[in-house]
């Protein structure tokens, strides 16, 4: 029977506005795998041991006002989770430096034509990273300069080091690609006096061609079992056919369990003990009491904590803060302690910030 669906939509004389060019959502991005290096790991841990130690009389203060009931929990969670976020960025944005959001192609702003008709990025990839890690530290050297609120002497000594290692390293790669030019140059004059060797390039192309060509068979079955049961719910080995819908029935059969069905091919012992206890499971579900259990209600444990953070996977997509799994590891005791104490506010209180319900989807 077709379904007819009748919209009311309001008409108007105006045209109709053209559709906005897809863009990235706005996300905040850090360098947060220069972690990997253990001179950076300790300059971002430094920074952050200096922020925590600042904010620690104001995580004591919100647990206090919790436990005496003058903030709510959404209170507590939204304000301990922002400090938490604010130390986080700062010291990702001080060490490590912010990912610069891609540029659209069919932007025509003058800034940005100048911007990327000066840009000289070499196509090495290796050359490419010691520029941007060159750039990264010029720039954090630069901002530390700047913001006198920044007074952090370990942070700049440690990107004045940085910045000279990589200077460094970018000389000796140069260098190193200036003699290997000469060397590529000098190799091929003396080829070219000894003589072409095309035909061992020939042979070894036309050997790889016909070890491909001699092993392309497949060891796939050229034909599928079909159902040979009347019931398309119950899947029955028929002959072999050449029918690609083959797949097709057999996973329809396997959407059907067919309980308690005469032709049913499923043991189904486990289901019948389990149809026996749902009146009792049920009848005691009814009668149970509201006395939460113990485990449910056991503060979180310093030891349980690093041996979650440990188990966290590095690299994983961040969400709108930009905070990473890695940012999270490279923390010391002192921040962990926070950590604890937010988690265990937000388990004793049944609560979580409002940010947590936030995330980044792109299709």
């Amino acid at each position: 029977m077709p379904i007819h669906l009748h919209l009311d939509l309001p008409t108007s004389s105006n045209p109709v506005p053209p559709i906005p060019p897809h863009t990235s959502p706005a996300r905040t991005l850090y360098h947060s795998k220069r972690l990997k290096d253990p001179q950076t790991k300790d300059a971002r841990t430094s920074a952050l041991a200096k922020k925590v130690a600042k904010i620690s009389h104001t995580f004591s203060r919100l647990t206090t006002q919790l436990h005496s009931s003058k903030i709510t929990s959404q209170s507590f969670a939204d304000t301990a989770n922002a400090a938490l976020s604010e130390i986080l960025q700062h010291a990702a944005h001080v060490v490590l430096g912010k990912v610069d959001p891609h540029t659209p192609k069919n932007v025509s702003d003058k800034s940005t034509a100048h911007h990327t008709a000066n840009h000289h990025s070499s196509q090495n990839p290796q050359e490419a990273y010691l520029q941007s890690t060159i750039q990264h530290h010029r720039d954090a050297i630069h901002t530390l300069k700047k913001d006198l609120s920044l007074d952090d002497a370990d942070t700049l000594t440690f990107h004045r080091d940085k910045l000279k290692e990589a200077q460094d390293a970018l000389d000796k790669l140069r260098k190193t690609k200036k003699q290997d030019k000469l060397l590529s140059i000098v190799t091929q004059d003396v080829a070219h006096d000894v003589g072409p060797a095309d035909h061992l390039h020939n042979s070894m192309w036309d050997y790889l061609k016909k070890y491909k060509n001699n092993h392309t068979t497949s060891s796939l079955p050229q034909t599928t079992r079909s159902n040979a049961s009347p019931d398309k719910r119950i899947w029955m080995k028929g002959p072999p056919t050449l029918n690609p819908l083959n797949w097709h029935c057999f996973r329809f059969a396997l959407g059907h369990h067919l309980f308690q069905h005469p032709l049913s091919p499923y043991d189904e012992k486990s289901a019948q003990d389990v149809a026996k206890l749902l009146p009792r499971m049920k009848e005691q579900a009814s009668t149970a009491t509201t006395t939460t259990h113990p485990l449910f209600m056991t503060p979180f444990t310093p030891e349980e904590l690093e041996h979650e953070i440990k188990k966290l996977h590095p690299d994983k997509s961040p969400g709108p803060s930009g905070i990473t799994n890695r940012m999270l590891q490279a923390g010391d005791t002192d921040f962990q302690g926070l950590i604890l104490i937010f988690f265990n506010g937000l388990w004793e209180f049944h609560t979580q910030p409002s940010d947590w319900q936030l995330s980044l989807l792109q299709p």
